[in-house]
């Protein structure tokens, strides 16, 4: 049995460059950041509560399932680019194995 420690962006990366079983981890509760609102608006609807449009209108979610294109921009924008990489292709690259195997 072999145990994964899960990271995101939100991590100091370079703790984790001496590990090899890590797999990127982070919550995600809708497709694309649009959906952000669908989602508190649901949410309001579950939990009979009132919105507070302001912050409806202004506030993006981060919960999103990350693409490709985020991962790039992400990196673009970072300063320890080095570990973000190496870091990220090994956790993707582990996660890609997991779903490999459970595809099987």
């Amino acid at each position: 049995m072999t145990f994964y420690f899960g990271f995101n962006e939100k991590y100091n990366y370079s703790i984790y460059t001496y590990y090899d079983n890590i797999v990127y981890t982070k919550p995600s509760y809708y497709l694309n950041k649009e959906h952000y609102q669908q989602v508190v608006v649901a949410r309001a609807i579950r939990d009979n509560t009132k919105l507070n449009i302001r912050e409806l209108t202004t506030t993006i979610g981060d919960h999103f399932v990350c693409s490709i294109q985020d991962f790039f921009l992400y990196f673009l924008e970072s300063d320890n680019e080095e570990y973000i990489f190496y870091t990220s292709k090994k956790s993707l690259d582990n996660q890609q194995r997991i779903i490999d195997k459970m595809s099987l």
